[in-house]
């Protein structure tokens, strides 16, 4: 089984079409087995399988919000064994049958069949996530899939070039618009990069240079050329491992990256590369005073605003800072609406670093008082809009 959810919403009504894969085990590049030597020390990363499973959630949760509506979703999953002391992910969404592995022959298949749904009539939309070990292949980034190292002829093969194939859909002529999410390394490997592969995923024909293209493609990778990925802990169940690209990517599709745009609030792509990078910031991954890496990068940005995601209710994080920093150590951080201080608004607060507070507050294009108050009757405020999210609010201290 692949196709996890489909549903008909009628003629003339826009929809998105996703393709979810992801790649936790590769059976055939481990010691005694695969064709390749080279290729017989890459890790199962069970997280990778989990965070795809995390997407295909949000997905069906958020059927409805997207900027089109979700009428299909298409699955590959190849799950790995957890380490120790790991919990497995509870997908809240799994089909009762079980999903089809990600190799290169489903990859092909599930993912033409994608394009071919997504040729059926104009005016729709593609979502692709992708998870799983990655790198370069000249300038594209690439998902390895389960059966690396397994053809005798091509054992670097057995990838889906995933910026190849974003590059083509800015030809495909019947859709609105489509954006790609990929979380996946990019390392740049020398013997892949001469190995002159064939064997690999190919589910589009590649943009011919020689075509118009019109730019109505978002890429948003995990990090930039020659980086790392890394998992992390979920916020929501202890135990759980998900990429912290993805972990990243789900709160700010959940309203943490919002813009008001047309009378409504949405999520779509240029502020959403502008602030995944300090949403990051946001979380406590418990790397002390050496945080690892996270560089998103953006290979792709369409011309026209549309929306990946119409959130209900959206909240935004709200950083703020004392003004001198040190200041803060002898006041509490207070959120009002309105000068008249009524109720505070905060659904949290958190001191995540000894020099600023992080705060939650429902978006809003009407003003609001960020308050130093030292429980005393001192206080000292500032105002602001939380009308996307704030990564350097001050209060000023004398």
């Amino acid at each position: 089984m692949t196709l996890i959810f489909e549903r008909d919403l009628g003629d003339g009504v826009p929809v998105t079409h996703a393709f979810v894969v992801g790649v936790g085990a590769y059976p055939d590049a481990k010691p005694g087995k695969g064709v390749n030597k080279d290729l017989r020390a890459v890790p199962d990363v069970a997280s990778a399988a989990d965070s795809a499973k995390r997407m295909c959630d949000w997905l069906i949760e958020n059927k409805d919000k997207l900027g089109a509506p979700l009428a299909t979703l298409e699955v590959l999953i190849g799950d790995a064994a957890h380490p120790a002391g790991a919990t497995p992910y509870a997908w809240a969404n799994a089909p009762a049958a079980a999903v089809q592995p990600p190799t290169v022959e489903n990859v092909k298949a599930r993912g033409k069949a994608w394009v071919g749904r997504l040729k059926a009539r104009p005016g729709d939309t593609a979502l692709f996530y992708g998870c799983g070990h990655g790198a370069r292949w000249g300038a594209d980034p690439v998902l390895f899939l389960q059966d690396l190292n397994t053809n005798e002829d091509d054992p670097w093969g057995g990838f889906f070039n995933v910026g190849e194939t974003a590059s083509a859909f800015k030809q495909l002529d019947e859709i609105r618009s489509a954006f790609f999410f990929l979380d996946a390394c990019q390392e740049f490997s020398p013997k892949l990069e001469l190995s002159k592969t064939s064997w690999f995923a190919r589910i589009i024909k590649a943009q011919d240079p020689f075509l118009p293209s019109r730019e109505k493609v978002f890429m948003l990778s995990a990090t930039a050329a020659g980086m790392k990925t890394y998992d992390g802990v979920s916020d929501d169940v202890p135990g759980v491992r998900l990429g912290r690209f993805t972990q990243t990517l789900c709160t700010a599709l959940d309203g943490a990256a919002v813009r008001y745009e047309r009378g409504q609030w949405i999520v779509h792509p240029g502020p959403l590369y502008q602030d995944i990078k300090l949403l990051y910031g946001t979380y406590d991954w418990g790397d002390g005073d050496d945080p690892l890496p996270f560089d998103p990068t953006q290979t792709a940005l369409p011309n026209e605003v549309h929306a990946i995601v119409r959130p209900d209710a959206p909240e935004v994080p709200v950083r703020v800072f004392t003004d001198p920093a040190d200041k803060i150590a002898g006041f509490d951080l207070r959120i009002f609406a309105n000068p008249n201080r009524g109720d505070p608004c905060v659904r949290s607060r958190e001191a995540r670093a000894a020099t600023a507070w992080i705060a939650w507050v429902p978006a809003s294009k009407y003003p609001h008082f960020a308050v130093a108050d030292d429980g005393n009757g001192v206080f000292h405020q500032e105002m602001f809009n939380p009308d996307c999210p704030i990564f350097d609010q001050r209060i000023p201290i004398p």
